[in-house]
């Protein structure tokens, strides 16, 4: 699933630092600077001819415009609408979900309970709240945390689904083994490292006879690999190694 997702905010460059920590491969980060009169008219029209799913970020570190701004976005576009807020504040995410926002969350939550917020309101948007179909077979379940290969369960355990959940959303692009740890063993990730080598390995074993393989790109990270459903091939790499 390919994501447009735009940014609005006074002035996006002092949200660089915090969004750097949410980038992803199959994510396409589009600034919307509210100083440019025409931010929004641009946003609704490339909105309304992309081809991928979209999301509105709406990044304000104050107040001031945030509720009216809410309501202005909302009444222009049919995509989810997200409030980022610099801080915590009952009474302003009530006033933001009134006003028509889909979701309201402060940056001090960590970066994969954001993702997994926003990539929720993408399916609920769409309807798909039972599943969602990858790739020759492999389907995810969100609902009950666990990967489907045709109609047989892989059996995975919570950190094994996580780590699959980000090399699946990574499209068959590299994650580095940083971003893995952080994504699913947050910040305090010493202990999770020798882990991740033991969840590899497991999960090596429960995806032998799909298509689907985990190749280690030495010195960097993983990248998962999903082939022809009806010819699987050798692929020979040399930075990975299956």
């Amino acid at each position: 699933m390919k994501i447009n997702l735009f940014v609005v905010a006074a002035y996006p460059e002092t949200w660089q630092d915090f969004l750097i920590q949410m980038e992803q491969t199959d994510v396409q980060f589009i600034y919307c600077p509210l100083k440019k009169g025409s931010w929004l008219e641009e946003m609704v029209e490339r909105i309304e001819t992309s081809e991928e799913e979209s999301i509105v970020l709406i990044c304000l570190s104050e107040n001031s415009r945030l509720l009216s701004l809410v309501k202005q976005v909302r009444g222009s576009v049919r995509v989810p609408v997200f409030v980022l807020s610099a801080r915590e504040s009952y009474y302003q995410e009530l006033q933001c979900l009134q006003r028509g926002a889909d979701d309201y969350q402060s940056i001090l939550r960590p970066a994969p309970v954001l993702w997994e917020r926003i990539y929720r309101l993408i399916q609920l948007y769409h309807g798909r709240t039972a599943g969602q179909l990858v790739q020759n077979g492999l389907t995810e379940q969100m609902e009950s945390c666990q990967f489907y290969y045709g109609e047989r369960s892989l059996g995975l355990t919570g950190k094994e689904y996580q780590v699959l959940h980000w090399l699946v959303h990574s499209r068959e692009e590299m994650v580095t083994r940083q971003k893995l740890l952080y994504h699913v063993w947050g910040e305090n990730n010493q202990t999770g490292s020798r882990a991740l080598d033991t969840i590899m390995k497991q999960l090596r074993q429960k995806l032998k006879d799909t298509t689907v393989s985990i190749k280690t790109c030495y010195g960097r990270g993983y990248q998962l690999v999903i082939t022809d459903a009806v010819f699987k091939e050798e692929q020979d790499d040399r930075n990975c190694k299956v």
